[in-house]
């Protein structure tokens, strides 16, 4: 096992070495551009519209450690990135001229924002403050995208249950009908596309670029902001689907944090049946036994514009009553969801060139679940998710006024499946074809899967101008993918088979047990038991992405 595992790791390594060689061989140094930061740009002129050299452009913003700068070239020209996604002030300032002072400048992820503005002739000591300007549009990009602020995803009211709360906002898009469920893995899909969907947190990719859907249990309440473009995709993403980018929240220079709790239950639901639909047989609706969810958080700073920290804990509870489903107590049976969530994100801005960032998202889960009016309430399975982790861990680098680099290690892994005891005792699984009713032990119950993912992403933009007929903004990377993961069964104490039944014509007494008159098993169905079938996907995707503009504009 140990040989195998530095097996692995070496084959990462190796990897992100020979892909980010590639890269740099073919494209020399230039900067990272990743969903989760913006950009800044734009053209200085004065009050006859001549392009203005020279002018010192400066941004601050409540989620910037420290500020940036930029100084505009012999065409007037500036740009500013990676930026993270925020609300930013700028400051333009030239001698002979006012300070011109640009307020509330809102960036989302991916956005390369385009500012230009006229300077008007003055002293330094004289300024002239711009707010309320026109909403910032990205002219660059013709994606299809909805973009989920902090204050939306505050103050929407939604189910809070991770991507399905997300997707429930944008349109064109359909989501899985289990949104309201705290512990459902999402089923997606937008203009007939449902497969190749691809997501990413805070840059780590969790789903796999060639595979479907596995356990994206995540913390929607931990989002900074999420982008979800439905087609249009830029070369960075590898798939045809639905993408979708969120970015965690982070710390700052001021502490701050928030709680929440939420808490309902059947006092709150209306009943709908009425005496004469129960007198036809209608039965009662499912019971809600319990529903809460809370949250709380906190985020500050260590050291003043250099080291940012931000944590939060998450609890979600669901308990519901199963309509004519009864234990052989006589208790109706219940679905029981839990779902814990841990989420830190560190921010070290080593010196004003280089930045380095970590988070972890970490999920627990409890399931029991699975019996209905037609399955026993000792067939119900009972499935745990063990500490499934998202990490990442990524250095950021500003080269000088048009090379910006960033390289990024991320892992996702998914420990779920049948961690729990055999509800039935190692009982027979039995099956009655006539009715459908089922009993025994399930046999998935001892099904378990595990699926690691490691990624490594080295992004360069490089903005050359005056080059080959205009001015070239390059955005050159590379992903290193390898996934890894198995649906394993493992021994159990029931017998590896189920047996299926058919209740006899004319019985009064359903088979339910095997052992009522007249059930006799007249099938046999073998599991493959114990096994441990294992997928691999390797996948390295280069790409390289040229804005041109022609001529000197930029």
């Amino acid at each position: 096992m140990v040989s195998r595992l530095r097996g692995d790791w070496r084959r990462i390594v190796l990897g992100a070495a020979v892909a980010g060689l590639i890269v740099l061989t073919a494209a020399g140094r230039a900067i990272a551009g990743q969903e989760t930061v913006a950009a800044l740009f734009g053209a200085v002129s004065d009050e006859s519209q001549s392009l203005m050299p020279g002018v010192t452009v400066t941004v601050t913003s409540p989620g910037l450690q420290g500020s940036r700068d930029a100084v505009t070239d012999e065409q007037g020209r500036y740009r500013i990135s990676p930026l993270p996604v925020g609300t930013y002030t700028m400051v333009f300032e030239l001698s002979g001229f006012r300070t011109l002072r640009r307020e509330e400048v809102r960036l989302t992820a991916g956005l390369m924002a385009r500012i230009d503005v006229a300077m008007v002739v003055g002293g330094l000591e004289e300024t002239i403050t711009v707010s309320g300007a026109s909403p910032v549009v990205d002219v660059t990009s013709t994606a299809a995208t909805t973009v989920l602020t902090r204050e939306t995803l505050d103050v929407i009211p939604t189910a809070r249950t991770g991507y399905n709360a997300l997707l429930a906002q944008a349109p064109g898009v359909r989501d899985t009908l289990q949104a309201l469920s705290p512990t459902s893995s999402p089923n997606f899909r937008a203009f007939g596309q449902s497969n190749q969907a691809y997501q990413s947190i805070d840059g780590v990719i969790t789903t796999s670029p060639l595979l479907a859907q596995t356990g994206q249990y995540i913390d929607g309440t931990a989002f900074e902001e999420a982008v979800i473009s439905t087609l249009g995709h830029d070369a960075s993403i590898p798939t045809r689907g639905i993408a979708i980018s969120t970015v965690v929240k982070s710390g700052s220079n001021q502490l701050h944090g928030q709680t929440f709790l939420g808490k309902t239950g059947q006092a709150l639901y209306a009943n709908n049946v009425t005496p004469e639909l129960k007198a036809r047989g209608v039965g009662q609706p499912a019971e809600l036994l319990l529903k809460d969810d809370w949250n709380a958080d906190v985020g500050g700073k260590i050291v003043q514009d250099k080291l940012w920290f931000w944590g939060q804990v998450r609890w979600q509870r669901d308990q519901q009553g199963v309509q004519d489903c009864f234990q052989p107590s006589g208790d109706q049976c219940y679905t029981w969801q839990r779902a814990y969530y841990q989420t830190t994100k560190e921010t070290w801005k080593i010196n004003q060139n280089n930045t380095l960032n970590g988070m972890l998202m970490s999920t627990m889960r409890r399931d029991e679940e699975g019996a209905t009016q037609f399955v026993a309430w000792e067939r119900r399975r009972q499935q745990n998710n063990k500490f499934s982790p998202t990490i990442k861990a990524e250095w950021q680098s500003v080269q000088g006024s048009s090379r910006t680099m960033s390289l990024m290690y991320g892992l996702w892994v998914n420990r779920s499946g049948g961690f729990g005891e055999e509800a039935a005792n190692g009982a027979t699984p039995g099956n009655d074809r006539i009715t459908g009713y089922a009993w025994g032990t399930a046999p998935d119950m001892n099904e378990r899967q595990h699926v690691h993912r490691h990624n490594v992403r080295f992004g360069m933009d490089w903005f050359k101008s005056d080059w080959i007929g205009g001015s070239h903004a390059f955005k050159i990377g590379v992903d290193y993918f390898e996934s890894a993961g198995n649906r394993a069964r493992i021994p159990r104490l029931a017998p590896t088979y189920e047996l299926f039944f058919a209740t006899p014509s004319g019985s009064t007494s359903p088979c339910k047990t095997g052992k009522e008159a007249g059930c006799v098993a007249d099938t046999i169905q073998i599991q493959n038991t114990p096994v441990e079938p294992t997928g691999r996907l390797l996948y390295i995707a280069p790409y390289i992405a040229d804005t041109w503009t022609v001529g000197h504009k930029l």
